[in-house]
């Protein structure tokens, strides 16, 4: 992998859990439940979309890799009418 990529996978896991050490300090009441519990989640799904979109596939790559399945899948069916 990347050093950079790593790096900045390694920064934004560190942001979400410094950010929940954070939210774990503030009071426990219906206002502040609020805000930790929709900060809590924007600071952790930073990390989780930027790991998911390094495994994105380039859309040529899902073009032939569709065009091969359509082939196989034709090859069955037409086996399986035959």
């Amino acid at each position: 992998m990347n050093p950079k990529t790593e790096e900045l996978l390694d920064r934004t896991f560190l942001f979400g859990v410094d950010t929940l050490k954070f939210l774990m300090t503030l009071p426990k009441d219906k206002v502040y439940n609020i805000i930790i519990f929709q900060l809590g989640k924007a600071s952790t799904s930073s990390g989780s979309n930027y790991e998911e979109a390094q495994g994105a596939v380039p859309l040529e790559g899902l073009i032939i890799k569709l065009e091969l399945y359509l082939r196989k899948f034709v090859k069955v069916i037409i086996g399986i009418e035959y």
